[in-house]
């Protein structure tokens, strides 16, 4: 949780003020902490109940095909190395657009800014999201795919890997 805690922070604090900038209003940091930290929490849990989990399917794997023991330790490694060079990566971009999406809402909030618009930013969406751009709800409410903002926690995470896509807001 502390090593993503500063990245969600920044990352939401930094859209924020670009969002309060153009409507001339502030946005309190302190008051995005709550969230920002129980979503830290969250995501660390799910980081680290996913490679448990696959340190162990490999270590099964390699117990049920007789390896011996530096083989197996050689398979559970290479769980960490996946992490490193593709998982890393993918949380990161998960936790950008979280975090960047919610800051921005929330300086939108304060602005009192009457609409949300989801917008796709990437030449090759996927279809769930290709159909989600232009979709405007007001801010409170909910896009039809149940999200608040692109990279909302709600929604499952082959929908918030590498989503590039976010919200504008209307009068």
């Amino acid at each position: 949780m502390e090593d993503l805690l500063p990245l969600f922070t920044l990352t939401a604090g930094e859209w924020a003020r670009w969002v309060a900038e153009r409507y001339d209003v502030e946005v309190s940091g302190e008051r995005m902490q709550p969230w920002l930290r129980e979503r830290a929490r969250i995501a660390s849990e799910e980081i680290n109940r996913s490679t448990r989990e696959q340190v162990g399917e490999a270590l099964a794997a390699g117990l049920a095909a007789g390896l011996a023991v530096g083989e197996i330790r050689e398979k559970a490694a290479h769980v960490f190395e996946v992490a490193k060079s593709a998982r890393a990566p993918q949380e990161a971009s998960v936790g950008v657009t979280t975090a960047a999406n919610f800051g921005a809402t929330e300086a939108a909030k304060s602005a009192g800014v009457g609409t949300k618009t989801w917008r796709v930013n990437s030449g090759n969406p996927r279809p769930t999201h290709a159909a989600m751009n232009g979709v405007t709800v007001g801010l409170y409410e909910r896009f039809p795919n149940g999200a608040l903002w692109p990279g909302d926690p709600v929604l499952p995470v082959d929908e918030r890997a590498n989503c590039q896509c976010s919200v504008i807001f209307g009068e």
